[in-house]
């Protein structure tokens, strides 16, 4: 094996590395937009009403219990502070204040009627005070779940359908281009 066909092999396992790993993060975006697809795939127009520093606890107020993803009560607006062994094995506990987290983020409050029930969220995305102060009272989309309208977002999921497609158009050519070379290069 000479110095040409090592230089290609680990040319071709970056490559294999670059494309594998775009793949698979752009098959979990794809599964992502997907799910999210299909539980907002109706839409109504709301307004902002007003913002709050802690999603979590808003949204639980106004009934929300959380999302079950994995096994874990996953809820909008908090994040996973530390996991711990319990009775139904392996759960998630929520921290709601955080030191890492700015006192000037806030989430949008926003209000929707389906149905005739109007609905109050908050948005699980942290914006800086005064973006979230600005927004209040404008009119805007409103994506929700038909079965459970409680369930909402202002995000479509359009961004996470450009990331898959951008994830798979650059991981596949990389993934087959270090198969490729890798081929090439054990032949050599």
């Amino acid at each position: 094996m000479g110095v040409s066909s090592i230089a290609l092999l680990i040319v071709s396992i970056v490559f294999l590395s670059i494309g594998f790993a775009a793949v698979l993060v752009g098959i979990i975006f794809l599964l992502i937009s997907k799910n999210l697809a299909s539980k907002t795939s109706h839409n109504v127009i709301g307004k902002i009403t007003d913002m709050t520093w802690n999603a979590a606890e808003f949204n639980e107020a106004q009934g929300d219990k959380g999302v079950e993803i994995g096994g874990m009560n996953v809820k909008v607006g908090s994040r996973p502070a530390r996991f711990e062994i319990g009775e139904t094995g392996i759960g998630v506990n929520t921290i709601r204040t955080t030191t890492s987290t700015p006192r000037n983020m806030f989430h949008k409050v926003f209000e929707y009627t389906v149905d005739g029930v109007t609905y109050k969220r908050a948005e699980g995305v942290r914006y800086n005070k005064g973006a979230v102060e600005k927004c209040i009272g404008k009119e805007v989309t409103v994506y929700y779940d038909a079965k459970n309208p409680m369930r909402a977002s202002l995000s479509s999921g359009k961004g996470y359908k450009i990331t898959y497609l951008i994830l798979l158009i650059v991981g596949i050519p990389s993934l087959l281009g270090g198969i490729t070379g890798l081929i090439a290069s054990l032949i050599m």
